[in-house]
């Protein structure tokens, strides 16, 4: 595996964990405020 490949695929895996925990956070939100 190039760096490249790895700086690309850390990159890939960040922003689906930012993806992942926006939805989180939006989700927690909506149960709040029921």
């Amino acid at each position: 595996m190039s760096i490249n490949a790895i700086g690309s695929f850390k990159t890939e895996l960040l922003e689906g964990l930012s993806n992942v925990m926006a939805q989180a956070v939006i989700t927690l939100l909506g149960y709040i405020d029921e």
